[in-house]
C-alpha cells in the first residue's frame, strides 16, 4: 500500500521531472521520470544514473556506476523513498560559478 501512495505521489508531480529513487537494498539512483505504472505498481526513470549505495548503511555495499542508463524500469515495492529533485539554479547554488550550458541526453 505506502509502494502504491508514493508511486500516485510520484506521477502528480510530474512524468518528465527529475526524481531520486532509493532502494531496499540502499542504492540510489536519478533519472527522469518517464512512467508510473499503477496496476504493475512500477515506476520507471529514463536517464538514469546509479549512485550506489553512498554512505548508507547496508550489508552489501554497492559502487557507483558511471553511465546513464537509457531507462530503468522499478518495483514499487522494492523502493522505500521516491524524491522529486527540484530545479536549483547553478549560479545561486554556487557562486563561483560564472557561465554554464546545460547539455541535453539523448
Amino acid at each position: 500500500m505506502r509502494a502504491a501512495r508514493a508511486l500516485k505521489m510520484s506521477e502528480s508531480a510530474g512524468i518528465g521531472s527529475k526524481f531520486r529513487v532509493i532502494t531496499k537494498r540502499q542504492v540510489r539512483y536519478v533519472g527522469i521520470l518517464s512512467d508510473v505504472n499503477e496496476i504493475e505498481a512500477t515506476l520507471t526513470l529514463k536517464q538514469a544514473k546509479c549512485y550506489g549505495t553512498e554512505d548508507r548503511k547496508t550489508e552489501n555495499a554497492v559502487a557507483a556506476r558511471n553511465k546513464i542508463y537509457e531507462f530503468i524500469e522499478f518495483n514499487g515495492s522494492d523502493l522505500i523513498d521516491i524524491s522529486p529533485i527540484l530545479n536549483t539554479n547553478d549560479e545561486e547554488f554556487d557562486p563561483a560559478i560564472r557561465n554554464y550550458q546545460e547539455s541535453d541526453i539523448n
